[in-house]
C-alpha cells in the first residue's frame, strides 16, 4: 500500500526502543512517520492515509491497540518479533535513499493534520547548531522530559548519550532522583514540566552534574526562573529558546541567575549562528524598531516544506531573499533595542497549551459537529499556578443542556486529549463587539461549580476517601468532587494528576507509577490502591479501618 515514499509509519510510546527504531529505518534508507499511540484512533488513520507508509511498526505491548483501528492493507509488524528472527525477514529494498529523514504531523489551520518534512541534510545542519549554541559533547547525558526529534539527533550525532524519562506515565516525583543517579548534565522539557517538577520538589535540588536546562514551547514566566533560582544548589544554565518544527532553532536567551528580570515573560532572546530574523507588518515589510510585527526567519538549513500541501507551502514559505526562502511563523514578536526578541503569541488566533499548538477555530468545529448547542468557541485562561487551560463555551439558551462527561467522551474519539477543554461553560449567548464579531476577551472565567457529569454525586465516607476528595477539590479548582467522578471528566490533566500523586505520596506516604494511580481514576477506587498499600504497614491499620 506505499507509495514513492517508501516510508515506515512508526507506533510507540515515548522510550528508547523508539530511538532505536528511527536510527534502524533511517540507516535502511526509508524516512519514518511517527504516529502518538495516545491520539485517537481517527487522527492516526489521518495520518497514514496521508503519508501512505509501507508498513506499521509498533511494539507487542501495542499490537492489540493499534491492530483494532488499523486500516486493511497496512501491514503490522511488532519490533519483538523482528528482533526473535535469527535473520532479518522484513526487507527494506532501497529504491535510492531518500532525501526525505520523516514527516512530523502536527495540527493545522484547516482541522486536519499537517505534515512538516524534515531532510538528512536539515538533520545534520540543525544538530550542528545545537553542539554549537550550547556545547554539547560526548561528555554529555542528555535528558529529554518530552519528545523533540531534533534535540534526539543534536545529542547523539554530538557523541552524547541519550536518556529518555517518560513523563506521562512517570509524573516527576522520582524525577529528581532519576537525574541524579544517571549523572544527567543537561535536559529539554518545557515550561509546565518544569513548574511542576519545581512546585513538587520539598527542599533544594543540588544535582552537582547538571550544567544546562532547555525550555521552549510556551511562555517561560519570571515566577519560573525565581522558584528555579531558589530550588536549584548550584544554578544550572537555564536557557529559553525559540524554536518551530519547520525551522528548528531560531532565537536563545540565556537567563542571569545574578540580574532579576524586568518583564513577566522571560525573552526568547538573541540571533543563534546560521539564523536571522525580521518582523514584518501586514504588507510584508519590515517593522520600526520596538514595533510589533510578524516573526520571519531565514536560515541557511533548507526548508523542503509541507507534505503535499505546495499551496501552504507557498503561503508559509515566502519569496528567497538572496538564495534563502523566507518562513512566515505566524507569531508575533517585539525586538528590543539590545536586538533582543520577545515573543508575544500567535498572529492568529492559535494558542500554546503544554508545548502544542492549539487552533480554537478546529476544536470549535469538532464541538458544532456535535450539534449539542447553536454556537461555540474555545478560549484560553491562565490559572493562578500560571497553567494556560482551555475552556469551552456553550451558547444553549432554550436548548437540552448535555453533560460534560457525554461531550468529551465524543470529543476523544477524533480530538487528541491536549485539545480537549479542561472546563465547558454554558452561557445564553456568546459576547459580541462592536463590529457583531465574538469578542473572546470578554468570555467568563468558568465558576469552581462541580461540572454536570453522568453519573450522580457521592460523598466520601471513610478518612481516605475523605483525604483524597479534599486533594482533588483543591488542585482541581472544584468546589465538591464525588468519589464516583471521572478524574478526566472533571477536566484533570496529566500535571495535575502529578501534582496529586505527590500529594497522596506525601499524606499516605504511598509510592506508586502514575498509571497504576489511575488505572480507574475516581477517588473511590483511589481510596482502594491506597487502602491496599497501607495494609502491608500493621502502623496504619487504624486508619484503614476508620
Amino acid at each position: 500500500m506505499g507509495t514513492g515514499l517508501e516510508s515506515v509509519a512508526l507506533v510507540f510510546e515515548t522510550e528508547a526502543a523508539l530511538f532505536v527504531v528511527i536510527l534502524g529505518v533511517l540507516k535502511a534508507g526509508r524516512p519514518f512517520v511517527y504516529c502518538e499511540p495516545t491520539d485517537p484512533p481517527a487522527r492516526i488513520e489521518t495520518i497514514l492515509s496521508l503519508s501512505q507508509p509501507g508498513f506499521v511498526l509498533t511494539s507487542d505491548r501495542l499490537r492489540d491497540q493499534i491492530h483494532d483501528y488499523l486500516p486493511s492493507g497496512y501491514r503490522l509488524v511488532t519490533l519483538e518479533w523482528l528482533l526473535a528472527r535469527e535473520a532479518p525477514l522484513l526487507k527494506l529494498p532501497l529504491r535510492g535513499k531518500s532525501k526525505i529523514a520523516y514527516i512530523n504531523f502536527t495540527s493545522g489551520s484547516t482541522g486536519h493534520p499537517k505534515g512538516v518534512i524534515t531532510t538528512h541534510t536539515e538533520i545534520v545542519q540543525h544538530s550542528d547548531r545545537w553542539m554549537h549554541c550550547f556545547a554539547i559533547t560526548d561528555q554529555d547525558r542528555f535528558a529529554l522530559l518530552r519528545p523533540a526529534l531534533r534535540l534526539v539527533f543534536g545529542a547523539l550525532l554530538a557523541g552524547a548519550a541519550l536518556h529518555i524519562w517518560d513523563y506521562k506515565r512517570k509524573g516527576t516525583l522520582q524525577l529528581a532522583g532519576w537525574l541524579e543517579r544517571q549523572s544527567i548534565t543537561a535536559f529539554y522539557s518545557g515550561p509546565t514540566i518544569l513548574r511542576h517538577f519545581l512546585q513538587g520538589l520539598m527542599a533544594p535540588l543540588a544535582l552537582p552534574h547538571l550544567r544546562l536546562v532547555l525550555e521552549s514551547g510556551e511562555a517561560l514566566y519570571r515566577s519560573d526562573v525565581e522558584l528555579y533560582q531558589k530550588l536549584f544548589d548550584p544554578i544550572p544554565q537555564l536557557a529559553n529558546l525559540l524554536m518551530s518544527r519547520e525551522t528548528g532553532l531560531i532565537r536563545c536567551y540565556y537567563v542571569d541567575p545574578k540580574t532579576p528580570l524586568e518583564t513577566e515573560v522571560v525573552p526568547v532572546g538573541y540571533a543563534v549562528d546560521g539564523v536571522h530574523v525580521q518582523l514584518l507588518d501586514e504588507t510584508g515589510m519590515p517593522v520600526s524598531l520596538g514595533d510589533v510585527g510578524e516573526i520571519a526567519v531565514q536560515s541557511e538549513s533548507t526548508f523542503a516544506g509541507y507534505w503535499q500541501e505546495p499551496e501552504l507551502t507557498r503561503t508559509r514559505f515566502g519569496p528567497d531573499i538572496n538564495g534563502r526562502p523566507l518562513y512566515l511563523t505566524g507569531d508575533r514578536g517585539r525586538m528590543g533595542p539590545d536586538n533582543c526578541l520577545f515573543f508575544l503569541g500567535r498572529k492568529d488566533s492559535q494558542l500554546k497549551i503544554r508545548g502544542y499548538r492549539v487552533k480554537p477555530e478546529e476544536i470549535e468545529e469538532a464541538i458544532r459537529r456535535l450539534a449539542v448547542a447553536p454556537d461555540v468557541a474555545v478560549a484560553a485562561r491562565k490559572t493562578e499556578s500560571g497553567e494556560t487551560r482551555l475552556i469551552g463555551y456553550l451558547a444553549m439558551h432554550g436548548w437540552p443542556h448535555p453533560t460534560v462527561s457525554f461531550i468529551r467522551r465524543q470529543l476523544a474519539q477524533s480530538l487528541p486529549a491536549y485539545l480537549i477543554p479542561s472546563a465547558f461553560v454554558v452561557l445564553d449567548a456568546l459576547p459580541l463587539n462592536a463590529n457583531s464579531r465574538l469578542d473572546r476577551r470578554a468570555l467568563p472565567l468558568p465558576t469552581d461549580s462541580r461540572p454536570t457529569l453522568e453519573i450522580s454525586f457521592v460523598v466520601p465516607t471513610t478518612p481516605i476517601e475523605h483525604t483524597l476528595a479534599a486533594i482533588w477539590t483543591e488542585i482541581l479548582g472544584l468546589d465538591a468532587v464525588g468519589i464516583h467522578d471521572p478524574f478526566f471528566d472533571l477536566g484533570g490533566n496529566s500535571l495535575q494528576a502529578m501534582r496529586i500523586a505527590a500529594r497522596v505520596q506525601d499524606e499516605f506516604g504511598v509510592e506508586m507509577p502514575l498509571t497504576e494511580l489511575f488505572a480507574a481514576g475516581t477517588v473511590a477506587e483511589m481510596a482502594l490502591v491506597v487502602m491496599v498499600e497501607l495494609a502491608s504497614d500493621t502502623g496504619m491499620t487504624e486508619l484503614i479501618d476508620g
